[in-house]
């Protein structure tokens, strides 16, 4: 596999983000990728709340997505328990593996999560082209690598 690309969507990462940034709205996942770059492998992470994201997940199998599911935990913080979900270990071993089946390898990350940065750091030395993809892009993304903004077009009517 040679000059190949691919992108990894944590997609709880994107619902807060865009749910923040655009009142409640959600991604169109197909609107999102007509306006993106083609992808040959494309990675969704989702959490496993309850029976209800299995329509989830299948729309995201059925737009050629390897779905990556688990169940969050549930944690306390301060006096309320949060649940959450972490998939920065899991993104990072499958960009790994992505990158070492191609020769020249370009990855897009669909976060707006800063505990990338070490794994950003570690492409940029590897000369490893590198996107990052969200709503409400932190500038220290910016200020490392190219990073697009979702416009309001790709949400949900």
């Amino acid at each position: 596999m040679t000059n190949k690309k691919a992108i990894f969507i944590d997609t709880g990462n994107l619902y807060y983000c865009i749910s923040k940034k655009f009142n409640a709205r959600r991604l169109d996942y197909a609107k999102f990728l007509e306006t993106t770059d083609s992808y040959d492998v494309k990675h969704a992470y989702v959490a496993q709340m309850n029976d209800q994201v299995d329509r989830f997940i299948k729309y995201l199998e059925n737009l050629d997505f390897n779905v990556h599911v688990k169940s969050p935990r549930k944690r306390k913080v301060n006096s309320q328990f949060i649940w959450e979900i972490d998939w920065k270990i899991e993104i990072t071993l499958n960009v790994i593996d992505f990158l070492d089946a191609c020769e020249d390898g370009q990855v897009t990350l669909a976060t707006n999560d800063v505990g990338f940065i070490p794994l950003i750091d570690d492409l940029l030395d590897q000369k490893v082209s590198i996107s990052i993809i969200a709503a409400g892009v932190p500038n220290v993304f910016s200020e490392k690598t190219r990073t697009i903004e979702i416009p309001e077009s790709c949400l949900c009517e």
